[in-house]
């Protein structure tokens, strides 16, 4: 029996508008350690999308290897780590310590390889060296990576070709280890997206669709125990496939997912193989483990009333907490408050995105009173902290709405989709522009760090 964890897009280095992300990722990475070791897990299954970018910083960079090390010192108990690479990940940079890393029975594959899905395929053993689990691990099959390892042919329908590609190279991963490693359970590894998922919002899922290679059908996918799969920041399993299986992202990365319920996923495989087929039932004992909330996000959308409303109460639970957390601090021999320290501010951090939605005439006091707030809850060091206000009223004001978002805090993507607004490109031709802007600014961002 082997117990398997699989998690994905950790987005390490992210920011929601310009608020850093680095705690809360701190402190998801020192939960799923203790989880780990808790679950006496046996393999990692991390599905792409490691890092936000290209380029991590320094300060993500840290935590990535922290967390690998940390695994390190779980000594016998410590899991098989599998990662792959996700759209958002540069295959460089992940591959480059490979060699070193495998050494400790931690597996990068962060580019598929011309003609060569060996690769691609793991076996897990127990401590006797029995073979117990087949892994297959397909990183973001990129168009590039997709004219490599297929003859792509110049058919009416690109599209399709793509499409066809990507499942036969799936195809030739788990056909391998059904061939190596036959009675075993599969566990196959993807970061794509699959028809008939749910997506959380396409800015915060960016190049959902790269050139033409957009969504494939399930059905495409050859049968295997269980699909581990990243892309899609919302927890969820395909249709009526139980194992096949996106386990989302760790924390809430756009306001779109604050009421998501985050979790990672649990799973299970006995020592023989259920020739799974992802239509009918059988295959592993599956579990999510939820994820603790490291911080809140709330959407506030009104009147300029409702809004005022809701912050007063905000602000007043913020008054209350201080107040208690500070009675709690007396020293006992002089009754003197003692400064707050951060023991007290255990509540974890609100971030708020103001939509103005209603009201009428002149807001500008309005808008005046919460750049006030904003500012008094930095200077304040408040638990809570307003990230955006939107104007989203249809009427002309709207068009000179104040946004806390400067232009430096835009990616690429999103001003191109300003642009396609301001001429008025929906529909098919706006999907084609974008997926071919996505392809363009993905290769030159890869180009930019390749050395």
């Amino acid at each position: 029996m082997v117990r398997a964890l699989h998690t994905s897009d950790w987005h390490l280095g992210s920011q929601l508008y310009e608020k850093d992300r680095l705690e809360e990722q701190k402190q998801f990475l020192a939960w799923l350690t203790k989880t780990i070791a808790e679950e006496k897990i046996g393999v990692l299954a991390v599905a792409g999308d490691i890092f936000d970018n290209h380029a991590p910083s320094v300060a993500a960079q840290t935590l990535y290897f922290e967390f690998l090390a940390g695994l390190l010192e779980l000594g016998q108990a410590r899991p098989e780590i599998f990662i792959i690479a996700g759209n958002h990940d540069s295959p460089q940079f992940l591959s480059a310590p490979r060699e070193i890393l495998s050494h400790l029975r931690i597996h990068i594959v962060s580019a598929a390889e011309p003609r060569r899905p060996e690769g691609e395929v793991f076996a897990i053993r127990d401590a006797k060296g029995n073979p117990l689990l087949a892994v297959c691990a397909v990183p973001f099959l990129r168009e590039r990576d997709l004219r490599l390892v297929s003859d792509l042919g110049s058919g009416d329908d690109p599209a399709a070709a793509y499409r066809e590609a990507a499942a036969g190279h799936f195809r030739a991963a788990v056909d391998l280890a059904r061939r190596s490693m036959p009675e075993l359970p599969v566990l196959v590894m993807g970061h794509l997206f699959l028809g008939g998922a749910a997506l959380s919002d396409d800015a915060s899922e960016r190049l959902r669709e790269v050139g033409r290679l957009s969504s494939m059908p399930a059905e495409m996918l050859p049968p295997a125990d269980y699909y581990a799969l990243g892309h899609l920041h919302r927890p969820q399993y395909i249709h009526d496939m139980e194992h096949c299986r996106y386990s989302g992202s760790p924390i809430a990365m756009s306001f779109s997912e604050a009421e998501q319920t985050k979790s990672v996923t649990i799973v299970e495989f006995e020592s023989a193989s259920h020739q799974h087929d992802l239509f009918r039932g059988g295959g592993p004992r599956i579990t999510c483990r939820e994820v603790p909330g490291f911080s809140r996000l709330e959407q506030i959308r009104g009147t300029a009333e409702t809004i005022r409303k809701r912050l007063e109460e905000i602000k007043a639970a913020e008054t209350g907490r201080r107040g208690q957390a500070a009675s709690t601090e007396l020293t006992a021999t002089t009754g003197q408050e003692t400064a707050l320290p951060p023991s007290a501010l255990l509540t974890p951090p609100l971030f708020i995105e103001i939509q103005l939605t209603g009201s009428s005439g002149d807001v500008q006091d309005f808008w005046a009173e919460i750049d006030s707030l904003r500012s008094e809850a930095l200077e304040n060091r408040y638990s809570f902290s307003i990230l955006a206000k939107q104007d989203l009223r249809d009427t002309g004001a709207a068009a000179a709405a104040a946004d806390f978002t400067e232009i430096r805090a835009l990616k690429p993507v999103d001003v191109f989709e300003r642009k396609l607004d301001e001429e008025h490109i929906e529909g098919e031709k706006r999907n084609t522009f974008l997926a071919m802007f996505r392809e363009a600014a993905e290769q030159v961002e890869a180009g930019n760090h390749e050395d």
